[in-house]
């Protein structure tokens, strides 16, 4: 597997907690808050092993509140995320989440926000999404917090 250190201390770091890979364990994602735009940032996702570890499978570029995991069967999540381009244009891309690693499984042009609120389009965002600006799952801590050492993600106790 790729390595998920950091060229650079995480100055402003986020974690979620999340089942990516849908074994019934929460899996988690990191980030730097610092280097977002208004698009998201990216994430490195960990996944939880039987032993306890989290092991780094991969990063992908999103926003907190524009991602969405379905179970396709045990150990197999498909994650979509809505990255954003600007003037309402992004693109839908759809991820293959398991303990080996994360495999793009496709992309598709979208435009959300169209004018009207009704449409296709906006229907299916909201229904991807709409969750996570009522409950979001990331977390901000205090720089020093959350480190990354190789691999392994290390976290001083509150």
């Amino acid at each position: 597997m790729a390595t998920g250190a950091l060229a650079e201390p995480v100055s402003r770091p986020v974690m979620m907690e999340v089942d990516f890979d849908c074994d019934g364990t929460s899996d988690m994602a990191l980030s730097d808050a610092k280097l977002w735009g208004n698009a998201g940032g990216d994430w490195r996702i960990h996944i939880k092993q039987p032993d306890g570890r989290y092991v780094y499978a991969g990063s992908l570029f999103f926003h907190p509140l524009a991602f969405n995991v379905v179970r396709q069967k045990a150990g197999v999540g498909i994650m979509t995320v809505y990255l954003r381009a600007g003037g309402g244009e992004g693109a839908l891309v759809t991820y293959e989440i398991t303990r080996e690693g994360v495999k793009e499984l496709s992309s598709e042009e979208f435009r959300p926000m169209e004018s009207e609120s009704d449409s296709p389009n906006h229907k299916r965002y909201e229904a991807l999404f709409s969750g996570l600006r009522q409950k979001p799952l990331h977390r901000f801590y205090e720089s020093g917090e959350i480190t990354l050492d190789g691999d392994y993600v290390k976290m001083k106790k509150r």
